[in-house]
C-alpha cells in the first residue's frame, strides 16, 4: 500500500510541473534526485533534462549510468572533469573508459540522420591507455573538443597519433590540448589540416616548437581558418614565432612565457621578432608576457590597426612607455603585472645586446608614426 503523502509534498505535484523544476537543476543535483525514488527516477529519464551533461561525479557507476541510459539523441554537450591530475598520480586510470565512450556514441546517434548529436566533449584530466584508446573513437560530429591535462600513455608512435584526424573531425572548430605531454612538435602538421579549426590551445605543451621545420610548414600551408592560437609556455622561440606569425587569419595570439624557470634560448622571443607582425590587419589580442620583451616592441604594436588588448606581464616595459603608448593608441590597453624579481634576467649569449632604455619613448613613437608604422 502506498503511503499517504502530506499536503504540500513535492511528489503531489504533477509530472509536468516536476519536470519544469528538474530542468533548473545541474547534472550533479539531477543525479542525486535520480536515486531518490522511483517516481523521480522515471521523470529523470526525460531526454530534455540531459541536453548538457556537465561535471558529474567521476566514478564508473555514475559515468556508466550517463553513457548507457541517460545520454540520448538530444545530448549536445558532455563535460567530465577528474579531480585528480593524472600526471601526479601514476596509478590513476580514468573511469570514463573506451567502452563507455562507445556506449555514449551509440546513445547519442540521431534516428533522423544516423550521426551523433554531440557537438561538445570535454575530457579534462583524464588518463587513457594508448593501446585501447584512439581519438578516432570520439564522435565525428564534434565542434568543440577539450582534452586539457589529459594523459595518454603507451603510445608507440606519438608523432603519428593525430594522423588522419582531419578527415575524421571535419566539423571541429575548437581544440584544447593544454598541458598534454603527448603532443609533439610533429603534431602541428596534422593539426594544421583541420578544415574548420578556428581555436587551438597548446598552452604548456613543452614539445611544441621543438622542430622549426614542422612549425614553418604547418603555419605556411595549413591553419586556413585559425583565429585563436595559444602556445604559452612551450618551446616556441624567435624562429617559430616568425613562422606562426605568417598565419594571416590570426586574431588572438598567445605566446607568453609565464614559467620563468623554463626561460631559455630555446623559447627566447625578443623585440626583433615582432617585425613579422608589423601592420597586421587581423591581430586584435596579443600575449607577449616574458621578461625578455622591452619597450622596443611598442612601435610595432602601434602599427597594428585592430589591436585592442596586449598582455605584457613580467616584461621590461616601463610604466612611462605604457602610458605614452596609451596616449598614442587609446583604443588599445596594455595589461602588465610587475616583475617579482628586481634584477632582469641576464642576456643570452647569442643575441646581440641592445639597450632600449637609452631612447626616449616619445621620440621612438614619433619616429614610428613618421615612418608610417
Amino acid at each position: 500500500m502506498d503511503l499517504e503523502l502530506p499536503a504540500g509534498h513535492m511528489l503531489r505535484l504533477s509530472d509536468e510541473v516536476l519536470l519544469i523544476i528538474l530542468k533548473n537543476l545541474n547534472t550533479k543535483d539531477l543525479l542525486s534526485v535520480f536515486w531518490s525514488c522511483r517516481k523521480l527516477q522515471s521523470i529523470c529519464h526525460e531526454a530534455d533534462l540531459w541536453t548538457k551533461i556537465e561535471d558529474p561525479l567521476d566514478n564508473y557507476e555514475t559515468l556508466a549510468l550517463i553513457s548507457k541510459k541517460l545520454a540520448n539523441p538530444k545530448t549536445t554537450k558532455v563535460r567530465i572533469v577528474s579531480p585528480v591530475s593524472p600526471l601526479g598520480n601514476k596509478g590513476y586510470r580514468s573511469s570514463f573508459c573506451p567502452s563507455l565512450i562507445e556506449s555514449l556514441n551509440l546513445r547519442t546517434i540521431s534516428p533522423v540522420n544516423g550521426t551523433s548529436s554531440l557537438t561538445q566533449l570535454h575530457l579534462i584530466r583524464q588518463k587513457f591507455n594508448g593501446l585501447a584508446f584512439r581519438l578516432q573513437m570520439l564522435p565525428k560530429s564534434l565542434k568543440i573538443l577539450h582534452l586539457s591535462e589529459t594523459h595518454i600513455d603507451n603510445l608507440s608512435e606519438e608523432s603519428q597519433y593525430f594522423q588522419g584526424l582531419a578527415d575524421h573531425f571535419t566539423s571541429l572548430e575548437e581544440l584544447d590540448l593544454s598541458y598534454c605531454s603527448w603532443v609533439t612538435g610533429h603534431s602541428l602538421m596534422s593539426l594544421s589540416k583541420f578544415p574548420k579549426l578556428t581555436k587551438l590551445l597548446l598552452r604548456g605543451c613543452r614539445r611544441v616548437g621543438e622542430c622549426l621545420a614542422y612549425v614553418s610548414l604547418a603555419s605556411r600551408f595549413g591553419f586556413k581558418s585559425l583565429k585563436i592560437l595559444d602556445v604559452t609556455d612551450t618551446k616556441v622561440g624567435s624562429s617559430e614565432f616568425t613562422g606562426m606569425s605568417s598565419i594571416v587569419t590570426l586574431e588572438e595570439f598567445y605566446f607568453g612565457q609565464y614559467d620563468q624557470y623554463s626561460d631559455s634560448e630555446y623559447n627566447y622571443i625578443n623585440d626583433f621578432c615582432f617585425a613579422t607582425i608589423r601592420n597586421s590587419q587581423s591581430l586584435q589580442v596579443l600575449d607577449i608576457s616574458g621578461s625578455r620583451i622591452t619597450n622596443g616592441v611598442l612601435p610595432t604594436l602601434l602599427s597594428i590597426p585592430r589591436l585592442k588588448q596586449v598582455y605584457a606581464h613580467f616584461t621590461q616595459l616601463t610604466q612611462e612607455a605604457i602610458e605614452e603608448f596609451h596616449r598614442r593608441k587609446p583604443n588599445c590597453t596594455i595589461y602588465k603585472v610587475a616583475q617579482t624579481v628586481a634584477t632582469p634576467p641576464p642576456p643570452i649569449a647569442h643575441q646581440q645586446p641592445f639597450n632600449y632604455y637609452n631612447i626616449r619613448i616619445g621620440d621612438m613613437l614619433d619616429e614610428a608614426i613618421e615612418l608610417g608604422i
